[in-house]
């Protein structure tokens, strides 16, 4: 007899399909429990051990012993009898084998849909392909091409018993996202974007095809006293199956070996791709403290408004801790940077706060000479356009993935009126490398606009303000103004009053009011002065301004401008919305030229030329630009 045909004879292959099966149903099953209870991944590695492990002592159990209705016997091979148990065993291992195999079928279908979660009926996200610069044409909306290899990391969970320990979760995430950035050819989602889906339940493969990327990083953070565990899952967008998983269960001190473990697992599942080999984690710091510090700190910066005074004293406090830490330095640097931005104040503290962040930069950059967020900060503090400009290019070079750094080089341009196509490109590179966030939108929004893109434009400023951003809105008020839709615009600031109710503050709620009754012709400039000197300087730099302009106005428009400088701040904001439709006769007027002057913008313009292309003239004594190819 053949080594085949005994081999079915005594249902081998039957009990090693049957073996196979349950094994395989016993993997997912295990694989289930390890998400769900946060088991360490090696387990599901152990049970897979055990069942490779198993198999041939069962097959050679399999061909020794057979099952019969007396019970277990030795399978002689001689006896009629035996045959016939055999026979009637192999019929009951048919119906068993039968079940597993419809077991496993339901398993694979119903497996992938149970992680499946509902998609929101409207994401508000908005992608499409941006015309060459120069044209006016609405692109279709486009889904965007894949092109692996590519990551985004998500926010990781917070299942700690704290839940203010939700700024280490997410700092850890950021963490990694930046080891995963710094491999040459793996394309990383920008943090603000692939954050912005925490506490969302947005499936995966759509997360993914917002983002542009192939696969997505999630995890959870755990933390107990100095115990920290960590667990993280690689997932296939296109398939929403997971390609790695594993849990680190390790002290505090260890956090940046286990940042760089689960980097380097990323890495190598991607390695036929990017051919990347090591991957390097130096720690920041030595100080846990400063660490922990560090880590809120730049979580409130990244928050803006309100939040950024308890940054600074955090991030404070991290380099009082480590005075060698260099990226807190770096972050304390842009955080007193852009604090004017936010609030209000007296030109005594503007000058405090210009002074730490010059000094926290230059510590930075003694510490880390390739930190681009610190040479970006002395750019934002450099009063000198054009030794701005180059600052804010060097700091894109070295950190050219870093959409807030491209973001802050195209602002420059476009502030100053000069290479528009320039900053419209570099604007478009930041969009694209993070576009769910509202500036990007909006600044974009402005370089179409004056590019004389009007729908383009129009689309990212609403964007930006779907997403919270809102200071090209007068940008985009004044083109429409000047294109004949008063009306629909009043329309507009009646529905938006009323849809928010009362989560509109009463203040914001008067200065829409403020300008809705000038574009109506309700409120003369001189009512809108005296509601003006009432309400204070702060609440001037937007709504009033707007008013004025839309009266025409124009001295009262360059008084308040005047006034900002005069308090310490040297404001390039205004310029958000002048270089757009409806702002040529702001540009024309005598006044724009002495307002640049003061901010050093002259010299910078008679080396590379005027901006939107004007001419300096002088008529009837008056010093002032012409502009002839002004962008309708």
């Amino acid at each position: 007899m053949s080594l085949f045909t005994e081999l079915k004879r005594r249902n081998v292959f039957r009990v090693a399909l049957a073996y196979l099966v349950v094994g395989w149903l016993a993997l997912q099953v295990f694989d289930v429990l390890v998400n769900t209870l946060e088991l360490p991944a090696v387990w599901g590695r152990g049970v897979l051990a055990v069942l490779l492990v198993g198999f041939i002592p069962v097959m050679v159990f399999a061909w020794v012993y057979q099952l019969t209705p007396e019970g277990l016997k030795r399978d002689t091979g001689g006896s009629e009898e035996e045959a016939a148990s055999t026979a009637q065993m192999a019929k009951k291992l048919n119906v068993v084998v039968i079940v597993l195999l419809t077991l496993a079928i339901v398993m694979m279908v119903v497996n992938p849909l149970g992680r499946e979660k509902a998609a929101p009926a409207d994401p508000g996200v908005l992608e499409s392909d941006t015309p060459a610069a120069g044209t006016d044409a609405v692109p279709e909306v486009a889904q965007p091409a894949q092109a692996p290899p590519s990551v985004a990391v998500l926010a990781f969970k917070n299942m700690s018993p704290d839940a203010e320990n939700a700024y280490f979760a997410e700092g850890i995430s950021e963490e990694i996202l930046n080891l995963l950035a710094s491999i040459e050819g793996l394309q990383v989602a920008s943090r603000t974007s692939a954050f912005s889906f925490s506490g969302t339940d947005t499936p995966i493969p759509l997360i993914a095809e917002q983002l542009d990327v192939a696969n997505i990083l999630e995890g959870s953070v755990r933390r107990q006293g100095n115990r920290v565990r960590i667990t993280a899952q690689l997932i296939d967008a296109q398939t929403d199956k997971h390609l790695w998983s594993d849990t680190f269960d390790r002290q505090l001190d260890d956090i940046f070996a286990v940042q760089e473990e689960i980097a380097r697992a990323i890495a190598s599942k991607l390695e036929s791709t990017l051919g990347v080999s090591t991957i390097r984690r130096d720690a920041p710091t030595e100080d846990m403290q400063a660490y922990e510090l560090f880590l809120r700190g730049r979580q409130l910066f990244y928050q803006r408004g309100e939040s950024l005074a308890q940054g600074l004293q955090d991030l404070q406090a991290a380099v009082e801790k480590d005075p060698g830490f260099a990226e807190a330095w770096a972050y304390l640097a842009a955080t007193a940077g852009i604090m004017p931005g936010y609030s209000s104040f007296d030109p005594d503290e503007l000058a405090k706060l210009e002074d730490e962040a010059r000094r926290a930069a230059e510590r930075a950059l003694e510490l880390d000479p390739g930190s681009g967020l610190a040479v970006a900060t002395l750019a934002n503090l450099e009063q000198d356009p054009l030794k701005g400009l180059e600052l804010y290019d060097r700091a894109v070079e070295l950190a050219p993935n870093d959409a807030g750094l491209l973001m802050w080089a195209a602002s420059r341009r476009l502030h100053a009126g000069v290479y528009r196509q320039e900053g419209l490109a570099m604007m478009e590179r930041a969009y694209r490398l993070d576009p769910l966030v509202g500036i990007n939108n909006g600044m974009l929004g402005l370089a179409y606009l004056m590019t004389g893109q009007f729908e383009l434009g129009q689309r990212h400023i609403e964007r930006a303000q779907e997403l919270g951003w809102g200071y090209t809105g007068p940008s985009l008020l004044i083109a429409r103004l000047a294109r004949g839709e008063a009306k629909a615009v009043l329309d507009e600031l009646d529905q938006f009053i009323e849809s928010q109710g009362t989560d509109l503050s009463e203040s914001a709620r008067m200065q829409i009011k403020v300008i809705g009754k000038a574009i109506a012709g309700t409120m003369n400039t001189e009512e809108v002065y005296k509601l003006e000197q009432a309400r204070g300087p702060e609440e001037s730099r937007m709504s009033f301004r707007t008013a004025y302009l839309v009266l025409g106005d124009f001295d009262r428009y360059f008084d308040g401008w005047e006034a900002a400088i005069d308090r310490g701040f040297i404001e390039l904001y205004p310029n958000r919305y002048i270089y757009i439709p409806g702002g040529q006769a702001i540009v024309e007027h005598p006044r724009f030229l002495q307002v640049s002057e003061r901010l050093g913008l002259i010299p910078f313009w008679q080396k590379h030329g005027y901006p939107m292309g004007c001419e300096r003239v002088t008529d009837d004594s008056v010093d002032r630009l012409r502009c002839d190819n002004w962008p309708k």
